[in-house]
């Protein structure tokens, strides 16, 4: 699924739909698509229960489309 990010402290932007997303269905992480190369170390993944930015190991794997 493809959400905005948090809104900017300052006002200024974002409107908070990814952690709508996270509230209702407790997924835990987001990745800025502008991130994602091959070299899966430099994805910016955010955990939201841990509110901070996390490495995933498993990134390709979850990225993979299951339909």
């Amino acid at each position: 699924m493809i959400l905005c990010g948090r809104k900017l402290w300052d006002g200024s932007g974002g409107n908070n739909h990814a952690i709508e997303h996270y509230n209702e269905t407790h997924y835990p992480l987001a990745v800025k698509l502008g991130t994602i190369t091959s070299d899966p170390e430099g994805a910016d993944v955010f955990s939201y229960p841990e509110d901070d930015s996390v490495t995933d190991p498993l990134l390709a794997e979850h990225l993979v489309c299951c339909w």
